[in-house]
């Protein structure tokens, strides 16, 4: 039997830097407490593992001037207060039981299940100081002379909720024969509250849903609901196959592959935006020179007496400006799923041990939002929103479990472990890979659907990555290891904002680092090296150890930080922005620290 317990406690000035100043930073204040009993009972053919746990977990990110507008020059500086102040408070009790049977010759069950109970209370105070964003875009008339938006909190109110998880699995390891093993198993999850089921939709949020037309990707009564709209899904049936064949019976070759579904579950903070925008609203207001629409959106001439938030608050009260955007949540939206399947050989090659798999991943049903108000004809404008102002909405945007991704990859493996009597051990791993999405991410608003974007690379997609590890034994019982990584860059996102950079206009490219590491091969590059050495104690199995680490050997500077926008004007014969902010493609950050030197001692008894 285990008891512990666990705390982890931080303070953390975060959120600064590039063009964001200090001043718009926030202390991310974190408390976790983890309490955890194990209870592990072995029999004559079985074991049962019992499983007890309390989670107490508070996240309140806090803005360090809470009493200060916030100052979006796009592209150039941020300064002022941060917008939000946060505080989630989440308790969760989990209880988990796993038996594993070998009584049966040949087979090994495995059979568990898991109850978690989690409450969570959540408390958003987003924008009490108004947040003013500017924009160059001389095609609509902005300047950074006045603001072209600020958005302003116009409510107040705590939200608590609580879901039940449970999961059930069985599995069956199989030994065929002496050469082939199959695993069978198949797990189902349910979850009581996946999409705050027991929410009613008020009154004239319902009577502005039914005012915009039905399409092919919206029914406005299908995000109505009265609190029984929205059963729990309980088709989370999750089948998995594998096997393993040796081909000559003596571990020298090995086929083995797998297939499984497996199901996800949507973070809270997915769809707490239907309930948490109808207690707490936040006013969009839209400026302009002259008090003309732009893009399709209304706005109003701007005026200085509206740098304040009892000027926006004047405002709103004398105008259509300041309404709160409208968040509704499908009802009969499914959680996320994913369909793996991979194969691979193992083969002996001497003293070393090669592999090369393939895998595939599909994912399905990711929850976005999109906007219910496009035009009809889905181009050139975003939205219609007149339909919707006699209500006292600005917007509506509605939550679509319509993001899509794949993922590809040959990974190829080369080990020689460590022995002592042969001195030297080397392990090489090398991956090629694509991951591709539709959408956006959590918001999907530049296109009709996450359809319309069509498969791009996704964020952090990266083509080539070899990792190299190794050591060997010196004279003098000096030991030399090493850690190297390569890769040919991560994937960013560039935003073509040259239609106006409101959502529903911009369209997005994935572009590639710069490859400035070993002549141009590769964009990332981090090599590390140790030399250790360890000595008996007074003749006893006791060892001490020192040793010197020489990280990033090279100083290689890995950059991040690349995602960026350009709006002015593209060349229509290169399709490249002739705007003079077109990223450099070069990072704001670096993902490694420069070269240094760490110092360690270690005691072994």
């Amino acid at each position: 039997m285990d008891l512990s317990f666990s705390r982890r406690q931080e303070t953390d000035i975060q959120n600064f830097g590039g063009n964001v100043s200090y001043e718009n930073a926030e202390n991310k204040i974190n408390v976790v407490d983890t309490y955890l009993y194990k209870w592990t009972y072995t029999g004559s053919n079985f074991i049962n593992e019992f499983n007890a746990n309390y989670l107490s977990y508070t996240f309140n990110p806090t803005s360090l001037n809470p009493d200060l507008p916030t100052y979006d020059y796009d592209g150039v500086i941020i300064f002022g207060g941060k917008d939000s102040t946060r505080r989630e408070v989440q308790q969760g009790y989990t209880l988990r039981d796993d038996v594993t049977y070998t009584g049966l010759q040949n087979h090994s069950f495995k059979a568990g299940a898991r109850v978690e109970i989690t409450d969570i209370e959540f408390d958003n105070q987003s924008f009490i100081q108004p947040r003013y964003t500017y924009r160059r875009e001389p095609q609509n008339g902005l300047t950074f002379a006045s603001p072209a938006e600020a958005r302003l909190g116009l409510g107040s109110g705590k939200i608590l909720a609580s879901n039940t998880q449970i999961g059930l699995y069985v599995q069956d390891d199989w030994d065929v024969t002496s050469k082939l093993q199959l695993n069978v198993g198949v797990r189902w999850d349910y979850e009581t509250n996946g999409f705050n089921n027991e929410y009613r939709t008020p009154a004239n949020a319902a009577a502005a849903l039914r005012a915009l037309p039905t399409t092919s990707y919206f029914d406005p009564e299908n995000y109505i609901t009265d609190g029984s709209n929205r059963s729990p899904f309980a088709g989370a049936i999750a089948p998995r196959f594998g096997f393993s064949y040796d081909l000559k019976d003596d571990q020298t070759t090995v086929i083995f592959g797998g297939i499984g579904r497996y199901y996800d579950r949507n973070n809270f903070n997915n769809t707490v935006d239907e309930l948490s925008r109808t207690i707490n609203p936040i006013g969009v207001f839209r400026f302009s020179p002259n008090g003309a629409p732009r893009e399709g959106l209304p706005t109003v001439q701007w005026n200085p007496a509206y740098m304040t938030r009892d000027g926006l608050l004047q405002l709103a009260a004398t105008s259509t400006q300041g309404l709160p955007e409208l968040f509704a949540v499908k009802n009969d939206a499914r959680p996320p799923v994913n369909d793996q399947a991979s194969i691979g050989i193992r083969q002996k090659v001497g003293i070393f041990q090669a592999a090369l798999t393939a895998s595939y991943i599909r994912g399905r049903n990711g929850y976005t939002n999109i906007f219910a108000t496009r035009t009809l004809d889905g181009l050139g404008g975003c939205c219609n929103t007149a339909p919707l102002q006699p209500f006292g909405y600005a917007n509506a945007i509605v939550g679509l479990d319509g993001l899509d991704t794949r993922y590809k990859a040959i990974y190829f493996t080369l080990d020689k472990n460590y022995t002592k009597s042969s001195g030297w051990g080397l392990n090489v791993a090398y991956t090629f890979s694509k991951g591709e999405q539709n959408g956006g991410d959590l918001f999907s608003l530049d296109a009709i659907t996450p359809d319309a974007y069509g498969w791009r690379p996704r964020a952090g997609d990266e083509r080539h990555r070899v990792v190299i590890s190794g050591m060997v034994d010196l004279p003098l019982g000096f030991q030399f290891s090493m850690l190297n990584t390569l890769g040919s860059g991560q994937a960013f996102q560039v935003t073509d904002a040259t239609n106006g950079a409101d959502s529903g206009f911009n369209r997005f490219t994935a572009r590639y680092p710069r490859k400035n590491c070993i002549k141009g091969v590769f964009a990332y590059c981090e090599v590390n090296l140790t030399l250790a050495k360890r000595f008996s104690v007074l003749g006893k199995e006791d060892q001490f150890e020192a040793a010197v680490d020489l990280l990033n050997a090279f100083n290689n500077k890995n950059f991040e930080g690349f995602d960026a926008s350009f709006n002015n004007t593209i060349d229509p014969a290169t399709g490249q922005a002739t705007d003079p902010l077109e990223p450099a493609r070069i990072g704001t950050s670096t993902l490694t620290l420069p070269r240094r030197i760490q110092f360690r001692v270690g005691y072994r008894f």
